[in-house]
């Protein structure tokens, strides 16, 4: 079902567009530009990561409290729940570096 949840909140920005006579563009990019960006940021990021960075991030999510955080947040929406599993789990700050 991936994508089906932003598909229906750019229609309701389409409809607002027609109904408004407002910039479509400007009205989707508001609502869920930046989790998209997210979105592409961190496939983009993961491609890097070798099998051995995967195994290392399997276990640091799997400590009770970063599990609890994805386990209870919305995949959808991946910006709040970065910053909380970073502060969670203060170890992931290491894979700053490969952003770059």
């Amino acid at each position: 079902g991936g994508g089906i949840l932003y598909a229906l909140m750019a229609s309701d920005e389409l409809a607002k567009a027609i109904s408004m006579n407002k910039s479509y563009e400007m009205l989707w990019k508001k609502r869920i530009g930046r989790s998209l960006k997210a979105h592409l940021f961190l496939r983009n990021y993961l491609d890097k990561f070798s099998e051995e960075n995967y195994n290392e991030l399997i276990t640091m999510l799997s400590n009770k409290n970063a599990k609890s955080l994805v386990e209870s947040y919305d995949r959808e929406f991946p910006i709040k729940l970065l910053m909380k599993l970073v502060l969670a789990q203060p170890k992931l700050i290491k894979y700053m570096g490969m952003v770059v």
